[in-house]
């Protein structure tokens, strides 16, 4: 490895925030990614070789829904308890940084897990090492998984095979789109190697959108997806008059059917 870049290892790397990480840090010139398989929860000693390897923790991985929330909640914690084990045991002492909502005020297992275990890592690490609690907004992207990780995923799911959602609400939605996401995670990252103690960092969403005007748009574009280019009479893309426009348009393209 290359040791004068920033050695970052992902929890949770296959998963949808953790893939486009990676996919960031893999071409870096700055970061350099750990290899992570998360077997190795179930084996004290790759954990602890695997945070040996690592400057910064990028800590993702967790269950985000389950009809079981007794469930989620202890998996969520024994995860990141095992993690912190890991982490305070390693000689080299890296920092974690811990993927939280902004929502965490919510009194929901999913939020309270979080709660939970952002406090965990702030006891066990702190000490020696960073203990960040990032706050992360609504995201959105490529590739999210529909009926899961996102609405505006569920949104693009529906949208692209011609169905419609069961209920369509008049509410506001704070997004980020997963790039900008993954750019300010690696910022944080590198403010956090080496630099002992907990903080908590609120990453800003970057759009604002009412979403009935987000399901009228993609209806709009479903003319336009691959599979249905010939009734597009010829055109490829929609107009895409903003950034916003632009990243659900790249978002949208990752939910045509095949």
């Amino acid at each position: 490895m290359d040791r004068k870049k920033l050695h970052i290892g992902i929890t949770g790397q296959s998963g949808f925030i953790g893939s486009h990480l990676a996919g960031h840090i893999r071409v870096s010139d700055r970061f350099e990614l750990v290899p992570f398989e998360k077997r190795w929860f179930d084996a004290d000693g790759e954990l602890r070789h695997f945070a040996e390897r690592c400057d910064v923790i990028v800590h993702l991985a967790g269950l985000s829904r389950h009809e079981d929330g007794d469930l989620l909640y202890r998996v969520n914690m024994s995860l990141t308890e095992r993690l912190a084990q890991a982490a305070a045991s390693a000689a080299n002492a890296p920092g974690v940084c811990f993927g939280s909502t902004v929502q965490i005020d919510k009194m929901l297992p999913y939020h309270t897990s979080k709660r939970d275990g952002g406090a965990l890592l702030a006891a066990r690490l702190s000490g020696r090492s960073a203990a960040v609690n990032m706050l992360m907004p609504n995201v959105f992207g490529p590739y999210s998984r529909p009926f899961y990780n996102s609405v505006v995923s569920t949104f693009c799911y529906l949208a692209a095979r011609g169905r419609t959602p069961e209920t369509l609400s008049d509410v506001p939605l704070q997004l980020c789109y997963v790039g900008d996401l993954c750019c300010e995670i690696l910022s944080i990252a590198g403010r956090a190697a080496g630099v002992p103690g907990a903080s908590t960092v609120a990453i800003p969403h970057r759009y604002e959108e009412r979403l009935p005007a987000v399901w009228e748009k993609l209806c709009s574009w479903s003319e336009f997806l691959p599979a249905a280019s010939s009734a597009a009479g010829g055109k490829t893309a929609p107009r895409l008059d903003t950034r916003f426009d632009c990243d659900l348009w790249t978002t949208f393209q990752s939910y045509r059917p095949v």
